[in-house]
This record gives structure tokens, sequence and C-alpha cells, in this order.
């Protein structure tokens, strides 16, 4: 009888219900909520530029999130998810905003005219860089047009040459472009 005593009471304290971060019906996000033993702690996923996207951070039944998507629970159902299984682990990495400018492309005249009032809204995780893109205006009749609204983001790996990277809040603006184009003229012009 006490050998029982002794093994009921050593698996009550070795099964310990999960703890998470969950957001409650105010909105505020909560540490240590008691999700019992057969959940996992579940959170959106974090898309570069545009921040957390999916399901609020919350307690899931251990097969809710399959593939990168919810299954069920609900009003989440498709949304998008990404599961943990230790305790408080949904925490949210601190992410920071900052703006892009955003253009539109005339073809014809192969020009940029950046959009009024409509500055990209940019979330990078606090660590990263924020950058931002535009289209470099190409010599010749293509023009490859892959950047030409501009916004947040980094440029391909082999697009140099009709991307133009920067890093900053708002850093993409025509005139810094066309400062260091005259600038350039303007040594040239001294060494010769």
């Amino acid at each position: 009888m006490k050998l029982f005593f002794i093994v009921s009471c050593a698996l009550v304290l070795s099964t310990s219900a999960r703890k998470c971060y969950e957001k409650d019906g105010d909105g505020k996000v909560n540490a240590d909520k008691d999700c019992g033993d057969s959940k996992v702690c579940g959170m959106g996923v974090f898309v570069a530029f545009e921040g957390y996207k999916g399901i609020d951070q919350m307690c899931l039944d251990k097969s809710a999130c399959d593939a990168g998507k919810i299954t069920s629970e609900g009003d989440n159902k498709g949304k998008q998810c990404a599961t943990c299984d230790e305790d408080n682990c949904n925490k949210l990495m601190e992410t920071e905003e900052y703006k892009c400018y955003t253009y539109t492309y005339d073809a014809a005249k192969k020009t940029l005219t950046k959009k009024a009032d409509a500055d990209a809204t940019c979330v990078v995780k606090k660590a990263d860089p924020k950058t931002c893109v535009k289209m470099k205006i190409q010599d010749g009749d293509t023009q490859n047009d892959k950047y030409k609204d501009g916004g947040c983001g980094k440029c391909g790996e082999n697009d140099s040459a009709f991307c133009e990277q920067c890093e900053g809040d708002k850093c993409n603006s025509a005139v810094k472009v066309t400062v260091n184009v005259l600038a350039l003229f303007a040594v040239l012009k001294a060494l010769f």
C-alpha cells in the first residue's frame, strides 16, 4: 500500500501542466497560462518585413497545427501557426517598425514616381537591419520591373543590376539617389 501511494505521488508530481503565453479577451498577453498536459504552446509565424501572421499566442491541442496551418480550433482554421513544447516557449520576439517609400513605374517614360501618402510599414526582428528597395531604371528597351513598387525588403542575390537596396527609415527616396549621382558627376568633373 505504501508503494502504491509513493508511485501515485511521483506520477502526480511528474505530470505538470504546460504553461504558455496566451492572449486574453481584452487583448492582453499573459504568461503562465495553465494549458493542461495534453497541449502545446502555439503562436503565429514571423514573416520577414510583415511581422507575425496567423494565430495569436495560445494553448493548442498537439495535433491542431499541421504543416504550418491550423487544422481545427474553429475561427482559427487555416491560419498560420507554429508550436513548441516547453513552458512559455511561445513568447514573441521583439520587433521594430519602420517605413519605406513606395513607387509607381511609368514604363513609357521609364520613370519612378513616389506614391503620395503610401509609405510601406515594415516589421523586422529587433536585431535585423531595416532595409528598403527601389527599382533601378535600366538603359535600353528591356526593364526588369520586379522591384517597381519599392517598399520593404532586400534585393535578391543576383538582382543588383535592377534593384537598389538601402538601410534605414525611408532610405529609398529618389532624392537620395539623385544626390548620389550628382555627387559622382561632381567628383568626375573635378578629376578631369
